[in-house]
């Protein structure tokens, strides 16, 4: 959200520009359709960071499904 507001990219509001974010990082879950046509209308460095951001949240998503399968136990 600190790197939309920096740029002055995504959508308007703080809290959307939160959710927007949450969003992205959630790869399973998909919190609002209209949030892709903010995706596609990021570029410069905020592009690259939120395809960091996305790849950060399929570790995640991986850790946490793992977790749930019981993989992490000796």
């Amino acid at each position: 959200a600190v790197a939309l507001q920096i740029s002055r990219q995504g959508p308007r509001g703080l809290t959307a520009k939160s959710v927007f974010s949450l969003d992205l990082l959630l790869p399973i879950v998909q919190l609002d359709a209209a949030h892709s046509q903010h995706e596609a209308s990021l570029a410069g460095g905020v592009k690259h960071y939120f395809y960091a951001h996305k790849l950060v949240g399929w570790v995640l998503a991986s850790f946490l499904i793992a977790a749930l399968a019981g993989l992490t136990q000796k």
